[in-house]
């Protein structure tokens, strides 16, 4: 779709771009809108810890589903192999130097 406007003309690449950005933000955004709204709850009321575990482990699932079904497909078509095999130990490896110090 190119937009034609007196002395605009805007290519699909950018429209596309555009439009993932607006999506990016209006997501975070309600990520943003629920956890102000989610910690006074939080706070009021005395969660037992096996549910605050239970959500946890949940949204690290999420989160990593998230990351194998989007995020991996893109990187491994276009990326060198050798590539992510070295940043996949590199981030095990700062993961665990973390975790100990």
């Amino acid at each position: 779709m190119n937009l034609k406007s007196p002395g605009l003309v805007v290519s699909d690449a950018l429209v596309q771009i555009v439009n993932d950005f607006v999506l990016v933000l209006v997501i975070a955004s309600v990520a943003a809108l629920l956890t102000i709204l989610g910690a006074p709850a939080a706070e009021r009321f005395n969660v037992p810890f096996p549910l605050v575990s239970a959500a946890l482990q949940f949204a690290a699932g999420i989160i990593t589903g998230l990351v194998a079904i989007s995020l991996m497909p893109p990187a491994v078509r276009d990326a060198p192999y050798l590539g992510i095999v070295i940043g996949f130990f590199l981030g095990g490896a700062l993961l665990l130097l973390e975790v100990r110090y």
